[in-house]
């Protein structure tokens, strides 16, 4: 019953997020439902329904997870479209990973955390890696200086102009140096 309720309301926060196109949408009430899908946890491995805090990030019971290999757009990160208009491919690439994980089961495996504290892992969902889900479909790209498992998928994304590759982005960790 208690799993029931927590679909039941996480169905009515994304409906209202789709309804308000993202604005006065509470990531939080997510963040607080998380316990009621959490169904497995140990030092290596989360399992669980997760929320989405950016296009690399989740938050699977109480527990802040940076997806290995790759790196998404910042949420204010602006890109640019072919014509040069701005527009925020960080949100698009939080909304791509939350179409993904939505109501599943996520799976995550690694080995330690990050200096923020967020645990480093390898996610799936219904058997299909995260990481790679994102690279190909171009709200991500492979983050060569850790790992270059994703750099085959982002250079076929370039080269399909998919995501972010349907314009110009600086890769965000030059966006985020810059921005220091």
């Amino acid at each position: 019953m208690r799993r029931l309720l927590g679909i039941s309301m996480i169905l009515a926060g994304v409906a209202g997020f789709l309804l308000l196109g993202g604005q006065g949408f509470a990531p939080d009430l997510l963040r607080d439902l998380s316990f009621l899908f959490a169904e497995q946890e140990d030092g290596k491995n989360i399992r669980g329904g997760a929320w989405v805090i950016d296009g690399d990030t989740l938050v699977i019971s109480g527990q802040r997870i940076r997806i290995a290999g790759i790196d998404a757009p910042e949420l204010d990160q602006p890109c640019l479209t072919p014509s040069g208009m701005e527009w925020r491919c960080g949100d698009v690439a939080r909304a791509a990973l939350g179409r993904l994980v939505v109501g599943k089961t996520v799976e995550c495996m690694g080995s330690g955390d990050d200096p923020f504290g967020r645990f480093i892992a390898t996610c799936h969902v219904d058997g299909r890696d995260a990481g790679g889900w994102m690279v190909e479909r171009g709200w991500a790209m492979a983050y060569r200086e850790f790992s270059l498992a994703y750099v085959a998928r982002e250079v076929q994304a370039r080269e399909d102009q998919r995501g972010v590759w349907i314009g110009t982005m600086q890769p965000p960790w030059e966006w985020r140096a810059a921005q220091r």
